[in-house]
């Protein structure tokens, strides 16, 4: 600690070169300088001991005030901030820089003791550089109370080349409180950690005296002339200096002399002297004279503080490059009688510090180990290899008090053959290691040879020599191999050989030799790091001792508590005193010391609880390892990707540690979260060693940030993806969920610092940019980031569940929005339920500044829980089901104030059976849930809707069975509308007007953002209802999307429910499953189809419809309704953006989902989907060859971009394959498809693909190939692709792209070529009619395929080229139907319903990748609805089989199995 505001000024002058007897004002006294790690320095700016420095503004609401004040031995700043009243006003505290130069400065540290603090608010700082402000936060908000404690504040990338203030601040408006409250803080030494300079580097300071007291001084006078000295207060380092005082009484020749003799410290390479002077009372013509005398006499004698100036620190340099001191043997202070400047008794004072010594570091030679590597004691470890010609064995051998290995080689007969003798090494990393010890006695030589040695690391032999050729026979002598300069940090093999063509005689003949200690010699590493107590769990404020495992001279520990590598991360401090343990916490630590190598880095991880092994504290700063998080409002929060102003927010943050599948280093995320009325915020942290982005869908193929969202913990909402993409921030949304807004309403910024690989992304979610409304009180969540360098998935940290391995909502954490006076709040979160058990966290969280005692009632259990300040205590609670099913946990905490607080948390997962009298009860209660209603019927159903609630019934009359909108709220669904930031959801309850007339039930609601209404008319075959509904909205509101069914038509486990859905070929989810979840299917996306089906009670019911901008949700959810007769709940709702839609909804009587697929078949046939097989062969017989055909799809050229490839086939390899089919396995019929036949090979250049690849044997290998297969009968294809565009193709033009909204062109994944940016579908046509009449007319292929065409989702492309889904849809068509014409028969890949009339088979429908999950199984619904007339392929390169071979001859898919000769329909 310094103890003078004056050093503020010197920094910049610490920095240069010291000149012979020069005085440099401000430089630090390098006894002072704790470094942060080898290469830096701490400089003091302010000591804080006065507030002499500082100038405080304040007003009548805001006020700030600054005292020193004592702490124990420091003198610090006491700094009180007092909140009158809210206002529009600031009160500040300043200190002027005066504009220092603090270049290449990496942080700033500030030592705090909060004495009074003031959640949620803290100590505002602001640091400007020149007229800008670099840093702007509340850097004292998570310190703790009652502890001095150093705050750092990044200062890496900021320019502090011109530093001219730092500001404390308080702002009127940020009262926490209605009444006058206040804060105080102890602030101390603000100093920066900089960089050594180069000199400095290689300087090393040496302590001469500390002026601590007297004792090691010899002081002289006399009466006319004498020096004093006493302890001064006022000091640079230690606890005091030495005050001297100079008094002439009369003139004489007398001395008055201060003699110090230093001893026999070490001064070799002595540079300069340098003192810390105060000059407190000058003297007119008087000053100190000093002497220095080292063992080769005297090196100096002059004025000992030339040019110190009054009332300020200085730093005097004497200049002793030249001297050659290496031992100082006197330092005197001396005053001459004879100087005496007047004639009357005078004095002067100086205050004398750290006098030190700064000498050139001296090499210290290494402290080297010999490291045992084989002990030779036997050959149990060694292996060998021999032949008939040469030979190497082995065997046990005592030699004196040695066990050695014997080793004999010998040489029969002259060959190229080898004898090896292997030590595998394991990899051992012995980086630093500098030779390589044998110990060898030669019993048997064989001149001129010797058994040769070879050292391999990794796969590279970094030594081969014969090493024992010059060892004395009969003797032990130790053989060194020179590691130095060579890689040994995977040390895997030593190697003993002999070579068969080396025998130096005509007979057999024989060399043995003893070996022992195989051993190197490297650098002595730093001690190993001790932690006391033991990793574990720990109790509150628990102090941690760290210690070396051994004694080791000038050694110094390292070490971080946020779990980051201390030899690299800008956190890790220099240990000096015992670490308080106050939460979770990782401590990795390791020690260095001078001439060792860099010790291990020991790692201590440790929780803090109570004696019970189910409770545990943690602070607020590590919130993530269960699944509740409690988040404070915030306001003032800028979206910049700067997180300073986060420190004034009560976010939490979010200590994540599940990684899958392990956590490599270099890789870690923390979080935190706030909210007000309008967002939710998050800051997101992710240390990741390499950033690797990339942008748009493919993002999460990259490094990035994956955030999902549910409004209930049921159904999958939201799901964002954000990235840094080239520095730019990249924000994508996969699932929209319930989501009002656009992704673009979201605010995103993000910050990349190479140097630490930190990735900082800031977000602010308007509420409906995740939900349809800001939800009440509380919602769910998790987020996921990856470490996918390369685009390979290295690892992924997951906070919980849901995204990264199946998207469900049943894991995530449960989010609950506080007040912002909460204090403390008390909730219940599952952590993991079974049918019959659940493990449930209770937590009690103290936001307080104030330990907290709470009587607790829990479990069945009376509790007093006492929870430190900025706390959080877990329970952990073991449930067992009751006998009705029920898992429940009820939790009460009563406060001090006698302020009770109640959570629970119930679930009931086995259900109980309700009885035919409830069940009925319930039905009869849904049938009168209406009130008064309009009503429409036939025969065959009736359907009612509520006009008070517009709640509606679908009633099966051939069943009994009712159909119904949602129970859990009123009204049809939701219609949400935007003006500007204004965001407004109508929900479609209580309409404005109903009536029924012309046979049409039509419903009103009218409202300032417009108006929506809805029809209901009955289909003309009587089997149902026409929904529809249009929008007009107000002038400046824009219609942002329509929920018109919300969680509708549902089914019940009791009801022996399911839903049908078209997910690829087809899939049924039941009710009575046992996962939660929220499926979101956009139309023909991985939906194959336009329709959904439900079952219950073995009745059925088809919704479906045709805009294929409608997405539909499949919920399954937990409800507890009096008009819904079991727990768990099957749904749908509807999602369109369209002004108008259109849906049907059609009761089917009894029947299951081959009911429900024969229904949609009427209903595609109506809307022209349907063209049969014997259509298609009316136009092209040659479709009928598809029947029963095997089906293969090799490959020829492959080729990464930018390499020279690889032939898989050439074509006339394939013509072996065919001809082989035909002779010998006897196909009638087949397809072979040609992959990576274009002129750069597979997935290269598209759309340039001409001519056919040379390395597979160019147009004329490719055109015989076509002719042979075709001349057996079969079809031949060839794969093609009109999707993607590489830029590196001669036809690359951005002009044919597809666009994101930003007018950024959208990318695809990444492939052979590497990733290709994706073409609009109606400009891809272009290159098809351009290249296929070109390929017709090279290779006359009868069948065609085109990669992705029926796979990939209908996608919206912005300006410049516009397109909408069902353009794209249309596109799509028009190419896939031009292929048809000009080849005749042709297929893509995947499978969708609008691609029926245009394809003749669907490939990978049938692949194993359309896997059934737990509650779900796989049904043939496209082959029920679409079966006559597209043939369903698996992937024609799918692995099969146990082993996972992967077929690439000939496989026949499922559908080509059962076609038969003649074409049969496998619809039932």
């Amino acid at each position: 600690m310094r103890s003078n505001r004056q050093m503020r000024r010197w920094i910049s002058a610490a920095l240069c070169l010291l000149l012979t007897f020069s005085v440099l004002a401000g430089t630090l006294p390098t006894a002072r300088a704790e470094a942060v790690s080898a290469n830096t320095k701490e400089v003091v700016l302010n000591s804080m001991d006065s507030a002499a420095d500082w100038h405080a503004e304040s007003s009548d609401s805001v006020a700030i005030s600054a005292e020193a004040a004592a702490s124990g031995d420091r003198t610090a700043l006491r700094v009180t901030g007092t909140y009158k009243q809210k206002a529009s006003a600031f009160a500040n505290l300043s200190w002027n820089a005066g504009g220092l130069n603090l270049t290449g400065a990496q942080k700033l540290l500030i030592d705090v003791y909060p004495e009074q603090t003031l959640e949620p608010r803290s100590l505002n700082l602001n640091i400007s550089n020149g007229g800008s402000i670099i840093y702007m936060g509340s850097p004292f908000a998570d310190a703790p109370k009652g502890t001095w404690t150093t705050v750092a504040i990044d200062l890496s990338g900021k320019d502090v080349s011109n530093l001219t203030e730092l500001k404390f601040w308080l702002y009127g408006d940020d009262m926490p409180r209605d009444a006058e409250c206040s804060m105080a803080y102890l602030l101390d030494n603000i100093r920066v950690v900089l960089p050594k300079t180069d000199a400095e580097e290689n300087e090393k300071s040496v302590l001469i005296c500390g002026m601590e007291d007297t004792d090691a001084w010899k002081i002289d006078g006399t009466e006319s002339v004498r020096i004093t000295a006493q302890k001064s207060e006022l000091h640079t380092q230690g606890s005091a200096a030495l005050k001297l005082t100079g008094t002439y009484s009369s003139k004489s020749g007398d001395f008055a002399t201060m003699v110090l003799q230093p001893g026999e410290l070490d001064l070799t390479g002595a540079k300069r002297l340098l003192m810390d002077v105060y000059l407190e009372m000058p003297l007119s013509g008087g000053s100190f004279n000093m002497n220095l005398t080292s063992d080769s006499g005297m090196v100096y004698m002059g004025a000992a503080f030339p040019d110190a100036q009054a009332g300020k620190w200085t730093t005097v340099a004497i200049d002793l490059s030249d001297k050659n001191v290496t031992k100082l043997t006197e330092l005197k202070f001396w005053l001459y009688g004879n100087d005496m400047p007047g004639d009357s008794e005078c004095s002067m004072t100086y205050i004398v510090d750290n006098i030190r010594m700064i000498c050139e570091k001296q090499e210290t030679p290494p402290v080297l180990e010999e490291v045992v590597l084989n002990a030779m004691d036997d050959d149990s470890a060694w292996r060998t290899e021999n032949d008939a010609s040469v030979a190497i064995c082995t065997e046990p051998a005592q030699s004196g008090d040695r066990t050695a290995l014997r080793v004999t080689g010998t040489y029969k007969q002259k060959s190229g053959a080898f004898a090896n003798l292997f030590w595998n090494a394991g990899g051992l990393n012995l980086t630093g290691a500098q030779k390589l010890l044998i110990d060898v006695y030669p019993e048997q030589t064989l001149e001129p040879r010797s058994l040769n040695l070879n050292i391999s690391n990794g796969g590279s032999i970094i030594y081969m020599g014969s090493p024992f050729a010059d060892a004395p026979k009969g003797v032990w002598t130790t053989v060194e191999i020179d590691l130095s300069g060579k890689d040994v940090s995977n040390l895997t093999e030593l190697k003993f050989w002999l070579y068969g063509n080396d025998m130096p005689r005509d007979a057999e003949c024989s060399m043995v030799y003893l070996l022992d200690n195989i051993r190197v010699v490297k650098q002595k590493a730093a001690p190993a790091v001790t932690a006391s107590p033991a990793a574990g769990k720990v109790a509150p404020g628990t102090t941690v001792t760290l210690a070396l495992a051994e004694a080791a001279e000038n050694a110094v520990i390292h070490y971080t508590t946020d779990g980051t590598d201390p030899r690299t991360s800008v956190t890790a401090a220099v240990y000096t005193a015992p670490i308080s343990i106050t939460t979770k916490t990782e401590i990795r630590a390791y020690a260095s010391a001078e001439a060792m190598a860099d010790g291990s880095v020991e790692k201590f991880r440790y929780t803090v609880g109570t004696d019970a092994d189910d409770e545990l504290y943690h602070g607020l700063t590590n919130f993530g390892s269960g699944r509740y998080l409690p988040v404070l409002p915030a306001a003032g929060l800028t979206i910049d990707g700067d997180f300073s102003d986060w420190d004034t927010a009560a976010g939490i943050t979010l200590a994540l540690d599940k990684y899958f599948p392990a956590k490599p280093e270099g890789f870690s995320m923390t979080a935190r979260a706030a909210y007000d009325e309008s967002y939710f915020y998050m800051a997101v942290d992710v240390m990741d060693d390499v950033l690797d982005a990339d942008y748009g869908y493919g993002m999460y193929g990259g490094d990035c940030l994956q955030i999902a969202f549910s409004e209930y913990g049921d159904d999958y909402g939201a799901e964002y993806g954000f990235s840094n993409y080239n520095g730019q921030p990249e924000i994508w949304r996969w699932y929209d969920g319930n989501a009002a807004l656009e992704m673009q309403s979201v605010q995103f910024k993000t910050v990349r610092d190479e140097e630490t690989g930190h990735t900082r992304y800031e977000i602010a979610f308007p509420w409906q940019s995740i939900f349809a409304a800001k939800p009440d009180g509380s919602f769910y969540m998790t987020m996921l980031a990856g470490d996918r360098d390369g685009g390979s998935s290295k690892a992924t940290l997951e906070w919980r569940a849901g995204i990264g391995n199946g998207k469900k909502a049943d894991d995530f954490a449960k989010v609950e929005l506080l007040d912002v006076n909460t204090d403390w709040c008390l909730a219940a979160a599952p952590r993991s339920v079974g049918d019959s058990s659940a493990t449930v966290d209770g937590f009690l969280v103290n936001f307080s500044d104030q330990t907290a005692a709470y009587q607790c009632e829990w479990d069945g259990q009376t509790q007093t829980v006492t929870v430190p300040a900025h706390t959080a205590f877990r329970k952990t609670f073991a449930l067992d089901a009751a006998a009705d099913g029920l898992l429940q946990l009820k939790l009460t905490a009563t406060d001090a104030h006698n302020m009770q607080k109640q959570a629970s948390w119930a679930n009931r997962n086995v259900q109980t059976a309700l009885d035919a009298a409830e069940i009925a009860a319930r039905r009869d209660a849904l049938l009168h849930r209406l009130g008064e209603a309009l009503t429409l019927g036939n025969a065959q159903m009736r359907f009612a809707v509520s006009k008070q609630t517009g709640s509606f019934l679908l009633y099966d009359l051939a069943t009994g069975v009712v159909w119904s909108s949602g129970v859990q709220t009123n009204g049809v669904g939701t219609a949400s509308y935007q003006h500007g930031d204004q965001q407004h959801t109508l929900v479609l309850t209580a309409p404005d007007a109903a009536k029924l007339e012309n046979g049409k039930i039509h419903l009103n609601w009218t409202r300032s953002c417009g108006t929506f209404d809805m029809y209901f008319e009955q289909l003309p075959d009587g089997s149902g209802i026409s929904a529809s509904y249009t929008a007009a909205p107000a002038d400046g509101w824009t219609l942002t999307s329509v929920t018109p069914l919300n969680h509708a038509l549902w089914t019940l486990d009791t009801e022996n429910g399911y839903a049908a859905v078209p997910e690829s070929i087809g899939k049924l989810y039941y009710a009575d499953g046992s996962e939660q979840f929220n499926k979101v299917y956009q139309t023909y996306g991985s939906y194959s189809m336009a329709f959904a089906g439900a079952v219950k009670d073995g009745s059925a019911m088809l919704i479906d419809w045709t805009d294929p901008d409608t997405a539909l949700n499949v919920h399954h959810s937990r409800i507890d309704s009096p008009y819904a007769g079991g727990s768990d709940q099957l749904s749908f709702s509807l999602s369109m953006t369209q002004h108008s839609g259109v849906f049907q909804m059609r009761v089917l009587g009894k029947g299951g989902y081959v009911q429900i697929a024969k229904a949609y078949r009427a209903a595609a046939s109506a809307r022209g989907l349907v063209r049969t097989f014997a259509q298609k062969a009316q136009e092209n017989p040659g479709v009928t060859k598809l029947y029963g055909a095997a089906t293969a799809k090799p490959d020829t050229m492959i080729r990464s971009r930018g390499s020279a490839g690889y032939t898989s086939h050439t074509f006339a390899e394939l013509s072996q394959v065919a001809q082989h089919w035909n002779d010998v396995l006897g196909f009638d019929r087949a397809l072979m498809t040609l992959g990576g036949w274009i002129r750069m090979g597979f997935d290269n250049q598209y759309p340039d693909i001409l001519p056919a690849s040379p390395e597979a044997g160019g147009n004329e290998g490719l055109a015989a190939l076509s002719t042979q297969v075709r001349d057996y009968g079969w079809l031949f294809g060839l794969h093609d692709n009109y999707q993607d565009m590489y830029d590196d193709a001669p036809s690359f033009d951005t002009k044919y792209l597809m666009y994101n909204k930003d007018g950024r062109p959208q990318t695809g994944g990444v492939w052979a070529g590497g990733t290709p940016y994706l073409m609009a579908s109606d400009k891809a046509m272009e290159f098809a009619y351009r290249n296929l009449p070109q390929v017709k007319d090279l290779f006359s292929p009868n069948s065609y395929f085109i990669d992705t065409t029926f796979n990939v989702p209908l996608a919206v492309s912005y300006a410049p080229n516009v397109l909408s889904r069902s353009e794209d849809m249309h596109w799509k068509q028009t190419l896939a139907g031009y292929a048809q014409d000009t080849f005749g028969v042709f297929g893509s890949e995947g499978g969708v319903e609008w691609a029926v009339p245009y394809g003749d088979y669907f490939e990978g429908i049938l692949s194993k990748k359309t896997q059934a999950e737990p509650g779900s199984h796989i049904v043939p619904l496209m082959e029920l609805a679409y079966g006559d007339c597209v043939a369903l392929y698996p992937h024609m390169s799918e692995k099969i089989g146990t082993n996972g071979y992967n077929i690439r001859t000939a496989q026949c898919s499922c559908s080509a199995r059962t076609m038969g000769a003649q074409f049969a329909p496998r619809r039932k």
